[in-house]
């Protein structure tokens, strides 16, 4: 569907759009699973989703610079203006700003009209400050971002958290920061996953018109040819031969090296697409324990796995922290991928770009030793221990090896695969893999 908008086609779209930023927002809700969880409920006829995540998305990733450029047109400035109002006031200012397909007219009517009756007297409100920003936009005389520091710069125009933004500039610099906030905007196609048990990626490949081998992985593959139908609708991803699973996490997955007959851990797996991949390259032979804290997370594998036709998988709610003495000394390969701050997915969970990166990031950190000395226990002498994140701090990556390298003499670091060095695919992953 084209994202061409007038205000005939109004409220639906947005409605749901303000529903969805309101729950990231109030709620805490990860933006992916909400926009999912959201847009699963609406008629494929009746909704342009692709309307909805764009608007959603972009929101989202522009959310501190939006913010600063409605703050010129705010006396009391943005941090006077009530929750739900400013949140109709940002997806206005973003459709003038960068969405194309949207007439000025339909950007500002319609934010105006989405007001919630108990803020029907700020109609004239919203609607002033909205038609302030549109003639900002056509003199072209937008608030000068150059009489910031610039670290201060970089945070507005790259709408990342202050304190993000000085973590990633302590520990790798000022231009690889600004590069990979920059990169957070980029476009991607889609990341997909080839079940090399049951097809060859070269014949995937010529079943996907628009698919593309990656590099980085021998089982992944870029798709940019979605059109109008799902990929979830193809007959390859119904029949079990792709799944959808970000480049990175496809090859943490590669390089634990499971084969036929292994015996694997997977200790915080859920929703447990690296347990689904080693299955694959283990052609369906061996037994994996998938565990997890979460139940419900967990619960999504066996549906997975049979649509792939995988049945060496047993699932196990557990606290990875502690250690499951029927698995002492049992297994070949233990994947640890641990709960982290995210900061190397952000590009697909934006609201991840204003957290308060230090709130709990001392606990988070014991955590993760915690559950890397407890998985430590299962491994077999002479078999793999992976350690992996989807965060960019070192303190989460390099210096949990480095400490537990420390303590651990019959381990050792046979191989560091380090976040910023990846420039393909969307997310940036750490990994360690170290051997017994």
């Amino acid at each position: 569907m084209a994202l061409n908008r007038g205000v005939k086609e109004i409220d639906h779209e947005r409605m749901v759009a303000y529903s969805i930023l309101r729950s990231v927002e109030e709620e805490g809700s990860f933006s992916n699973l909400e926009i999912n969880r959201a847009l699963s409920k609406e008629e494929e006829a009746l909704i342009d989703k692709a309307f909805v995540r764009k608007l959603v998305y972009g929101i989202l990733e522009r959310k501190l610079y939006l913010d600063y450029m409605l703050d010129s047109f705010l006396k009391k400035g943005v941090d006077s203006v009530k929750a739900d109002v400013l949140q109709i006031l940002r997806m206005g200012a973003y459709q003038l700003e960068f969405m194309e397909g949207v007439p000025d007219y339909a950007a500002i009517h319609t934010s105006v009209e989405l007001l919630p009756k108990k803020y029907g007297g700020l109609k004239g409100f919203v609607n002033g400050v909205l038609r302030s920003y549109q003639r900002m936009l056509s003199q072209g005389s937008l608030p000068d971002l150059e009489s910031l520091g610039k670290e201060e710069r970089l945070s507005i125009r790259y709408s990342c958290g202050r304190e993000i933004v000085d973590l990633l500039i302590n520990q790798y610099g000022y231009e690889e920061t600004k590069s990979f906030l920059k990169e957070l905007f980029d476009e991607y196609p889609l990341e997909l996953r080839v079940n090399l048990g049951k097809r060859s990626r070269e014949e995937i490949l010529d079943l996907l018109d628009g698919a593309e081998p990656s590099k980085m992985t021998k089982a992944g593959i870029t798709y940019s040819n979605q059109g109008e139908r799902p990929i979830t609708e193809t007959r390859e991803y119904i029949e079990g031969l792709i799944s959808i699973q970000s480049l990175g996490s496809c090859r943490i997955a590669e390089k634990s090296g499971a084969k036929a007959g292994d015996n694997i851990v997977d200790v915080c797996s859920a929703p447990g697409g690296k347990s689904l991949a080693m299955a694959e390259a283990m052609e369906n032979q061996g037994k994996i324990i998938s565990m997890d804290l979460s139940g419900r997370r967990l619960s999504l594998l066996p549906k997975e796995a049979e649509r792939l036709g995988i049945d060496i998988i047993e699932t196990r709610v557990w606290d990875g922290s502690m250690v499951a003495d029927d698995l002492v000394g049992w297994a070949d390969i233990v994947l640890v991928d641990a709960p982290c701050s995210g900061l190397g997915v952000m590009g697909t969970k934006p609201e991840i770009k204003y957290k308060d990166i230090e709130d709990g990031m001392a606990e988070l950190i014991e955590l993760q030793q915690n559950i890397l000395e407890a998985s430590s226990n299962y491994l077999k002498k002479g078999g793999r221990l992976i350690y992996s994140t989807c965060t960019l701090n070192k303190k989460e990556n390099q210096e949990q090896i480095e400490r537990f390298l420390k303590n651990h003499s019959e381990y050792k670091l046979i191989e560091e695969q380090l976040p910023l060095r990846d420039k393909e695919g969307r997310g940036r992953f750490y990994l360690a893999v170290m051997e017994k």
